[in-house]
């Protein structure tokens, strides 16, 4: 598992075509018309296939628990059941459309992992690459033959070899059957006497049991996540090999290390002016909005035990991974890292405007604001990021008209940037007109520049359903099923009604 403390960010390096996408990635979007040709194509929540993939992996699960083969019928229990968990969970997610299929992004994830297994010829079993909208970024095996891969890793990548490694990495715990051993081995030593006895000791405390029964339960992840600590280098090493075996860059493993240990910070480099931002979109620039808030007492506090969170960490310091890696590869741990890939970039581009798509599934609204106006501060007008601002401020102005705001509109926390901070606080102080105006403004955009994309016709829906007239948003949702009946949003449109109207 790759895995780090951090937020979900994303860096825009220029808006990337649908044309130039089939070119680089030999695929075609049939009966396309003109205006409709440089539009993205919606990632999140993708159906298709998704009851037959169901169907075809509760099979799989049904015959890989029966296949358990523990003597203690204890153990075999709590295994199987932890095994169930884990299965239910990636099923539920499928079934809730969590995951992105058929696009550029999947056949990369595909090939690449092919290009790997091929160099383990006594590799059991492929694991299928699932990829998530989740803006995090992570990549994890699940142990049952699945890898799956979040919008936001990609997004941190610069070039194939490093998303090789990465998904070396997570290879190699699935060749090395990490899960199964770990959750084998923590049932067993939640079972055992040695376990029962200390805490059976616990229990008859009379003072301070609590705190001794916290003690224990720390104690015994500690000595468990040491074990993690080690089947990660065991993964990293496997997937060194792996990418040299391959053809691809070793020294993206040692970059590999650098980027997660970047995760925590924020990726924008170029900070946006939110002020002109807001009023050229029709905020009101003498609002309350614009004054500075006083930093709270407890802002510079950071009570949180940095030394036990240390210890409880699955997976070691990335730069103890990336010394170990470079050892591997003989070589000083002042090596130049390889340079990006203008090939990957270029789908990078396209990640970047699915990351604020996912923002908008999660209804974390100001993220979705905080990542549509840097995709604009940094490269030319799009349409589509204009349509999703548009949704964005107008879904704000609903439910700040309900008095809700709180429901979509995250919390300034000390551990945001202060970026990130400073849109919070702005978004909650705007007035509704304010969010008005900036919809109006955002949704004009997306009709001038992007008048036949999906987002942008889905836009307009939203907006008609924040004004007055029944015969304006009876036309929009016209225009969108008429342009995508088959449309990521074509299942919503019923339940889109003017405020006040009678729920169904």
């Amino acid at each position: 598992m790759i895995n780090f403390r951090g937020l979900p960010m994303v860096r825009h390096l220029g808006p990337m075509r649908t044309t130039a996408i089939c070119v680089l990635f030999g695929f075609a979007l049939p009966g396309l018309s003109q205006d409709r040709a440089a539009c993205t194509p919606l990632f999140g929540g993708v159906t298709e296939g998704n009851k037959e993939l169901v169907t075809e992996l509760r099979a799989r699960y049904k015959a890989q628990n029966e296949a358990i083969t523990i003597e203690d019928s204890r153990l075999r229990k709590a295994v199987l059941a932890d095994w169930e968990e884990l299965q239910e969970d990636l099923i539920e997610s499928i079934e809730h459309a969590h995951f992105i299929q058929g696009t550029p992004m999947n056949r990369l994830l595909d090939s690449t992992m092919n290009l790997l297994a091929a160099q383990l010829p006594g590799l059991s079993s492929t694991p299928r690459v699932m990829l998530s909208w989740y803006p995090w970024p992570n990549a994890t095996t699940r142990g049952e033959g699945t890898v799956v891969m979040n919008l936001g890793m990609l997004e941190r990548l610069t070039t194939r070899s490093e998303l090789a490694f990465i998904l070396g990495h997570e290879l190699a715990h699935h060749h090395l059957d990490h899960v199964r051993r770990t959750i084998e081995q923590v049932n067993a030593k939640l079972l055992s006497k040695e376990f029962k006895s200390e805490l059976r000791a616990v229990l008859r405390e009379e003072f301070d049991r609590l705190a001794k029964l916290e003690a224990l339960a720390i104690n015994f992840s500690v000595n468990e996540r040491r074990h993690g600590r080690n089947h990660e280098l065991e993964a990293d090493s496997l997937a060194l090999r792996l990418v040299q075996a391959a053809g691809f860059d070793p020294l993206a493993g040692p970059a590999v290390m650098d980027i997660l240990a970047a995760c925590e910070q924020e990726v924008y480099a170029q900070q946006v002016d939110l002020v002109r931002a807001l009023v050229q979109g029709g905020a009101d620039p003498e609002g309350d909005w614009t004054r500075e808030e006083e930093t709270s007492s407890l802002g510079a506090v950071d009570l949180r035990n940095h030394e036990l969170e240390e210890e409880l960490k699955t997976h070691p310091e990335c730069g103890a991974r990336k010394l170990a890696l470079l050892d591997l590869l003989s070589l000083p741990a002042d090596v130049d890292a390889p340079g990006p890939d203008s090939t990957y970039l270029a789908l990078r581009a396209t990640v970047s405007t699915a990351i604020l798509e996912s923002a908008l599934i999660e209804e974390d609204l100001g993220r979705a604001v905080f990542v549509g106006l840097h995709l604009l501060a940094n490269g030319a007008d799009n349409g589509e990021v204009h349509a999703g601002l548009a949704i964005a401020f107008d879904k704000l102005l609903k439910h700040a008209r309900a008095h809700k705001l709180g429901e979509v509109l995250a919390q300034p926390h000390k551990q945001d940037s202060e970026a990130y901070q400073r849109t919070l606080k702005m978004l909650n102080r705007l007035r509704i007109r304010d969010h008005q105006a900036l919809a109006s403004y955002h949704l004009a955009q997306a009709q001038e520049l992007s008048p036949g994309c999906e987002r942008s016709l889905f836009a307009a829906v939203i907006h008609a359903a924040n004004g007055t007239s029944a015969v304006d948003l009876v036309e929009a949702k016209k225009a969108y099923s008429d342009g995508f009946p088959k449309g990521r949003y074509i299942d919503s449109l019923a339940k889109i009604n003017l405020p006040g109207a009678a729920k169904r």
